[in-house]
């Protein structure tokens, strides 16, 4: 035994010392004087515990992260981009139908047909979208994920073999083929656009909303009855509104300029929409809120009265009209909370207008929160009781 104790207290000072350099050993919780062979030298123990500590680390540490695999390839590394392809397909109605397709790396397509008779062209039609590639199947697809699709197989750079037309009749299933033209057509066609137009310092721009891209907008054609109506349409200043026009796009001042979009043709604004046609939440601060209902009970203007109405300013003013008088003062908002301070003005009666006028001005004072949903404020007492409600731009 006597011989044994210098060997046990070696070992406590090898395990204690073999803890320090591998602690992955200590938080295992193993005890090395069942593992380390105790008969071995202090250097062929330490050796030991390295090798055991080793194939520890192994299997705690992180897994290694695999080598991501080759992004799938897109259509700009099958076929040369930007390109036009060319080709007629017979027509019942007609001598035959001639199709035009230009492919644009940024995601956008422009298709014309025109049908042609003896004598000319009796009809073209044009449309603009967006195009995606499915590499898999080597499939170029025009249109919108829902509704009609057309779709073509890319054969090599030169050539696209047409495959079908979901949500086409039997005369839409014609095979034929388009075939790459030496020049890239220009397309002066106006088509139809939805976009998200915006204005500043005379300047306009248009977000195409079927693929997100941004072009500026020429100042000739509808530009500035399309500007005007911007200016018009009730809106918060820093958001941009949806817009239908008819457009085209034309090349940049310069060699690798940027396209520009010119508005042919002015339709309509869409407000407090967005591209997918869902309602935007309105902000508080420059938009138009009109009085709908106050204290519980619907207000209802007659044609000929001026709406009453509340604008919060960005600088933390309040403006607006209570169907008798201007009603003005500054406003504070954090988070929820809302508190009005109301500018002292004279003030003239005006019969049963001031009732309301009156409503308006005490449930300012008496609101604690506000709370905005898509286009409705309300503003709440401290009993949550909603006082008022407003709609924007209206």
């Amino acid at each position: 035994m006597r011989e044994l104790e210098p060997i046990n207290k070696s070992v406590g000072k090898n395990v204690a010392d073999i803890h320090r350099r591998f602690p992955q050993l200590q938080k295992a919780k193993i005890p090395l004087r069942f593992f380390v062979p105790m008969h071995c030298t202090p250097v062929l123990r330490l050796l030991f515990a390295a090798c055991l500590g080793l194939m520890l680390m192994s299997g705690c540490a992180e897994p290694v992260a695999e080598l991501d695999e080759p992004s799938p390839l897109g259509l700009g590394d099958v076929v040369t981009l930007p390109g036009t392809f060319t080709g007629s397909i017979p027509c019942d109605d007609c001598e035959r139908v001639d199709i035009v397709l230009n492919v644009r790396p940024d995601s956008l397509y422009q298709l014309r047909k025109t049908y042609q008779s003896t004598s000319g062209p009796l009809n073209v039609d044009s449309q603009m979208g967006r195009w995606r590639f499915s590499p898999g199947d080597s499939l170029l697809i025009l249109g919108k994920e829902k509704g009609r699709l057309k779709t073509y197989r890319v054969v090599g750079n030169e050539l696209l073999r047409f495959v079908e037309w979901e949500g086409g009749d039997s005369r839409s299933q014609i095979q034929y083929e388009l075939s790459r033209s030496p020049a890239m057509d220009p397309f002066p066609d106006p088509v139809k656009m939805r976009g998200m137009f915006s204005s500043v310092m005379d300047l306009g721009y248009f977000s195409e909303c079927s693929t997100g891209v941004k072009f500026a907008v020429d100042e000739g054609g509808d530009f500035r009855t399309t500007v005007q109506n911007y200016m018009n349409t009730p809106h918060d200043a820093d958001n941009p509104l949806l817009v239908s026009i008819l457009g085209s796009l034309s090349p940049g001042a310069g060699p690798g300029a940027p396209d520009i979009l010119y508005i042919s043709q002015f339709r309509r604004f869409y407000p407090n929409r967005d591209c997918e046609g869902n309602t935007i939440r309105a902000n508080l601060t420059g938009t138009h809120w009109v009085l709908t209902e106050i204290d519980g009970s619907e207000v209802d203007e007659e044609p000929a009265e001026e709406p009453r109405y509340l604008t919060f300013e960005p600088d933390r003013t309040l403006h607006g009209y209570g169907g008798c008088n201007r009603i003005s003062g500054t406003y504070l908002v954090k988070g929820d909370v809302f508190l009005f301070n109301r500018e002292l003005t004279t003030r003239v009666a005006c019969g049963t207008g001031m009732d309301i006028e009156n409503q308006i001005l005490r449930a300012l004072d008496e609101s604690e929160t506000y709370r905005i949903e898509g286009q409705l404020l309300q503003l709440i007492d401290q009993n949550d009781e909603v006082r008022a409600r407003f709609l924007a731009g209206q």
